[in-house]
């Protein structure tokens, strides 16, 4: 509260655009991907989806599911991307609807989950952090 003026007042030490919040704060990136996907070259297309973005700072993590199987797979660093709105869009059309998360650390949250923590109703243990997920 501002005394002189009655109003608000508010003063940041920095203002961030979307893309260069997403940057500057999400951990990763994971995309779910199950058998049916990963069979129709999904691999070839997600490597020409990710190559604009690269170099960056955010690790991209494949969260492979095919029923009784499941992994996670990190990329190596040469595939660290720069998380912008424009390969969000692409990644999700892609993946699918609802299959693209950011992840942020649980320390620095900027932004509230717009999605379930659990996905497909399996609860998500190892993983801290706040998801955003992008339709």
């Amino acid at each position: 509260m501002d005394e002189y003026s009655g109003g608000f007042k508010m003063s940041a030490e920095r203002i961030y655009n979307i893309d260069q919040a997403r940057g500057t704060f999400a951990s990763r990136v994971e995309i779910d991907v199950d058998a049916a996907l990963a069979t129709s070259g999904f691999m070839q297309e997600l490597k020409q989806v990710l190559k604009p973005a690269v170099p960056g700072n955010c690790p991209v993590c494949v969260r492979y599911d095919a029923g009784p199987a499941c992994a996670e797979i990190v990329l190596g660093p040469e595939w660290k991307v720069i998380p912008g709105g424009v390969l969000l869009e692409r990644l999700s059309g892609l993946a699918g609807e609802g299959r693209v998360r950011l992840i942020y650390p649980e320390t620095r949250r900027v932004l509230t989950p717009t999605g379930p923590a659990s996905r497909r109703g399996r609860p998500d243990h190892h993983r801290s952090g706040a998801a955003v997920s992008f339709a």
